[in-house]
């Protein structure tokens, strides 16, 4: 059974960083990034595998860096996130060139670490009985078909088709608080698994997705026209109006809803884009870009070759086989008890 093990690395770099926060010795950082990814092709035993990391800081990048194009979607992603702190910056220069220069993991530009290695996955699906992604972020569980390996913990879970379209709707649906991505408002880890709870395919999932987007929409835009609605009522309950002060006089129910609604179009407009800036479907549009990884090759991203593992176990007929190749059919006679 072939297999391919594809790292987010970036998800190393804290881990290591922290263990040598109130250190100083670069070695033991060196040693400590080489031994952790040994232990990881270890355990999985993986025939091959990449790597990939975010350039930025990168000691060996000195010219300007592509911006992350989700930046251009929507300037606020990530801008919760905390200072970077001191013992990252000190120590994030070192690991990344152990990255290189040890293990061949690629610097990217203009994406996350997440797009490449969903983009790997896509270009080596074919050649692989399995691939597995090893990492620490939840967000990877989107990608169909792969063996998801928390590194932190050294556990396996296979990610179906299936289980990946819900993970990301479900994400869709409450948003990602750690990169600044608010889904819709209100909508947290159950009340979204309860949403989908019955979608069994991916186009359901999707519609029931939109549903909910425009529903949001809908019911902020409908709050407000019941409040202003009621103002209206008040005053000319209230107030004796004549016809010609009042073009909500002699009118009811839906007609008297409607005038409002036309009348006040810009107002409802307006209360609902703070909810869904630009109207429900271009939020929706927004969020979906934000959340779904890439998943094609283009000229910001080229997927080098795959490379072999130096810690893939061999099993005892293989050793046996490359013995004998070596030292000829002789060698029979010696191993024979």
């Amino acid at each position: 059974m072939k297999k391919l093990i594809i790292f987010d690395a970036d998800s190393i770099i804290f881990t290591v960083a922290w263990k040598f926060r109130t250190k100083k010795s670069n070695n033991l950082v060196k040693l400590n990034t080489n031994k952790f990814i040994s232990d990881v092709l270890r355990h999985a035993n993986a025939d091959d595998y990449l790597g990939f990391y975010g350039a930025k800081d990168d000691g060996d990048i000195d010219t300007e860096l592509k911006i992350n194009f989700r930046y251009e979607i929507d300037p606020k992603y990530k801008a919760n996130r905390p200072i970077t702190p001191d013992f990252v910056i000190k120590w994030r220069p070192i690991i990344h060139n152990e990255f290189k220069s040890n293990w061949g993991f690629l610097p990217v530009e203009g994406m996350e670490a997440d797009d490449a290695v969903a983009i790997a996955v896509e270009k080596h699906r074919k050649d692989y009985d399995e691939i597995i992604v090893a990492t620490f972020d939840k967000d990877l569980k989107q990608i169909p078909d792969i063996t998801f390996y928390n590194m932190r913990e050294h556990k396996m879970e296979k990610i179906t088709k299936e289980n990946a379209a819900k993970n990301f709707y479900t994400q869709m649906l409450m948003g990602d608080s750690t990169d600044n991505i608010p889904g819709l408002k209100g909508v947290g880890k159950a009340g979204a698994v309860k949403i989908l709870k019955d979608c069994t395919t991916e186009f359901s999932l999707f519609r029931t997705t939109v549903r909910e987007y425009k529903k949001a929409f809908d019911n902020v835009i409908n709050k407000k026209l019941a409040f202003i609605t009621k103002e209206i009522k008040d005053q000319l309950a209230d107030v004796e109006i004549d016809t010609s002060e009042s073009e909500y006089l002699n009118l009811s129910g839906l007609k008297l809803e409607r005038k409002i609604r036309i009348n006040n179009k810009q107002i409802l407009n307006a209360e609902a884009d703070k909810l869904m800036p630009g109207g429900w479907k271009a939020y929706f549009n927004q969020q979906y870009q934000l959340l779904r990884m890439l998943t094609k090759e283009t000229d910001d991203i080229v997927i080098p070759e795959v490379q072999k593992s130096p810690v893939k176990k061999v099993d005892d007929d293989s050793v046996f086989n490359n013995q004998k190749a070596i030292s000829g059919d002789d060698m029979d006679k010696f191993l024979t008890f």
